[in-house]
């Protein structure tokens, strides 16, 4: 009897640690983190370049400096101790100003010993070193939230097909099927919800199938990048229905939004 009651402790204890704290849930449930202000024994470290992170599966991390970018382990707890793991940073190197920026983050970010969340701000520290960050959005997601977006062709791709920049925007797509007339509007809202059991941030998208209105749910992986979409309401039954339900990835070039579905169709959007 004894012999089980401690193999039980010591599951509860076991499960005990593995569970995410309160302080974790609110890092990992933003997209991304800015770096907003630094100071390092009460004097300013000029920010003039973007610098940030993100936390996923609970202490892994993935950011950038001024010129490279990192990944590694960091683990908080819950009275709000941070810890480092393993860290690995690309070796890149940028102009004078950039560099000087990156070598002096790069001494005080992994020195933290605590930090903080107040609503939208994250708070890093230790006896000598203030970091803020504000919440923020993936960069790429911004292009995409501020804009509305009007389907201008699909093309049906082979698995191999590579879609190529050229310097003439109109050269770059080998069958595109111009279809303006199907109007097809895509907006999307800063993500409010974190899924922890799919590491995805969730978006609010919107916009007209035809000419009825339409809602759905993105997801975008933080680990990969990936898109699915999720709880389409509305809109009118047409091809472009079937491929918002398919979407995988998306990118930008030549000022135009490309989506691609797991079924090889790549949508062609622009700005409205």
């Amino acid at each position: 009897m004894r012999r089980i009651t401690a193999l039980l402790f010591v599951s509860l204890l076991f499960l005990g640690c593995q569970q995410t704290n309160e302080i974790t849930k609110k890092v990992v449930g933003q997209p991304y983190w800015c770096l907003v202000e630094a100071t390092k024994d009460g004097k300013q470290i000029p920010l003039k370049f973007k610098t940030g992170f993100s936390l996923y599966n609970t202490n892994n991390i993935s950011g950038t400096f001024p010129v490279n970018g990192f990944r590694g382990e960091m683990y908080i707890a819950q009275d709000g101790a941070v810890k480092f793991g393993e860290v690995m940073w690309t070796s890149m190197a940028g102009s004078p100003e950039h560099m000087k920026e990156e070598s002096a983050l790069q001494q005080v970010l992994f020195e933290i010993t605590k930090a903080e969340v107040k609503e939208q701000q994250l708070v890093m520290s230790n006896d000598s070193v203030t970091l803020k960050y504000a919440a923020c959005d993936f960069g790429y997601m911004d292009n995409l939230r501020k804009n509305t977006w009007q389907l201008v062709g699909i093309e049906k791709q082979e698995p191999s097909d590579v879609v190529v920049a050229h310097s003439d925007p109109n050269t770059q797509y080998k069958n595109l099927q111009k279809k303006e007339d199907i109007k097809i509007t895509l907006k999307c809202l800063l993500g409010n919800e974190y899924n922890s059991s799919t590491a995805s941030i969730v978006y609010s998208i919107s916009g007209k199938i035809g000419e009825k209105e339409y809602t759905a749910k993105l997801n975008v992986s933080k680990t990969t990048g990936r898109m699915s979409v999720s709880d389409v309401k509305g809109g009118e039954e047409n091809e472009f229905t079937t491929y918002l339900k398919d979407l995988s990835n998306f990118s930008f070039m030549h000022d135009n939004l490309h989506i691609d579905t797991k079924n090889n169709v790549l949508l062609v959007f622009k700005k409205s």
